[in-house]
């Protein structure tokens, strides 16, 4: 019975920890094949072995390439490395990236709000905002302003929470 019980709570705990990871690691795999070009925003915060396998970006390897045939040194003097880095290096730079620049932000958001507060519905999230004459009420000049807000249930989310 005791076998029978651990063998279980140790296949529970793999579900519970193994497949949200699966989960996380493969949204970064589509996102690394589907999406392989710079972006508007650029990635200059990323090494320039990670900003290599990015399509439009100064470090792509055919801007590489550029610089390899007209002698023109990059931005260190040297060029770099041809290799590129694996899923895994990307995974781990990438992600390293994140919390790096989420550790760094010493400022909240006026619509921030704690983890404790949303059990408690202390806090509804504001989901749109739109200003028009077609929400003006009767009588009024100039429109108006419609909110769509979330607003939770203490009761149904403790009762989904248990």
């Amino acid at each position: 019975a005791v076998g029978a019980m651990l063998r279980h709570g140790l296949a529970s705990a793999g579900l519970l920890l193994l497949l949200p990871a699966l989960l996380y690691v493969l949204c970064f795999y589509a996102h690394f094949t589907l999406l392989p070009s710079t972006g508007s925003t650029g990635a200059a915060f990323m090494t320039p072995r990670f900003r290599a396998t990015l399509q439009g970006d100064e470090y792509s390897p055919a801007r590489l390439l550029e610089l390899v045939n007209s002698g023109t040194p990059t931005k260190y003097g040297v060029l770099h490395d041809a290799s590129l880095p694996s899923f895994w290096e990307k995974f781990v730079e990438l992600n390293g990236e994140m919390l790096r620049a989420n550790q760094a932000i010493r400022t909240g958001h006026d619509w921030g709000s704690r983890w404790w507060e949303w059990p408690l519905m202390l806090r509804s999230v504001l989901y749109w905002v739109g200003k028009s004459t077609e929400y003006s009420l009767a009588g009024t000049e100039g429109g108006g302003v419609a909110r769509i807000y979330c607003i939770g249930t203490p009761l149904v989310w403790w009762l989904a929470a248990a």
